[in-house]
């Protein structure tokens, strides 16, 4: 995506972010828009939280989108395998957000109190105000 006469730059990263601000009346309509822009929003994603964490695409996408070839002869031992899988990647994503801490970003919350119980593993932590 490239800057368009008039725009600002949100975000530099793997893809810039710019802002435009576009006034429309209001008693008529008017055509607005980007005509045929295809972007992939989770591979954007995925490029600026590796660029914040100092890691690589391959590494933060795997965190994320990891796969695994499940083998089993009982539900039960495919429950047990699908849970142990799924822990051991929500501990791979705890691990991003404790390296993005580290480099000075906060966890985000919403002030219901489920956000961070959420990221950081059921325990509930206190918000952390920058100055």
């Amino acid at each position: 995506m490239t800057a368009q006469r008039g725009s600002v730059l949100l975000a530099r990263g793997p893809q810039n972010v710019y802002y435009k601000r576009t006034v429309v009346p209001t008693d008529k309509q008017v055509p607005f828009g980007s005509g045929g822009v295809a972007l992939d929003r989770m591979a954007i994603r995925i490029g600026y939280l590796a660029q914040l964490g100092h890691e690589s695409v391959e590494h933060t996408e795997r965190v994320f989108h990891s796969e695994t070839h499940i083998q089993f002869t009982t539900i039960e031992g495919f429950e047990r395998q699908v849970e142990r899988d799924m822990e051991a990647q929500a501990e791979g994503i705890r691990a991003l957000i404790q390296n993005l801490e580290g480099v000075g970003l906060s966890t985000p919350t919403c002030g219901c109190g489920l956000c961070q119980r959420s990221m950081t593993g059921g325990k509930r932590r206190r918000p952390r105000y920058r100055q």
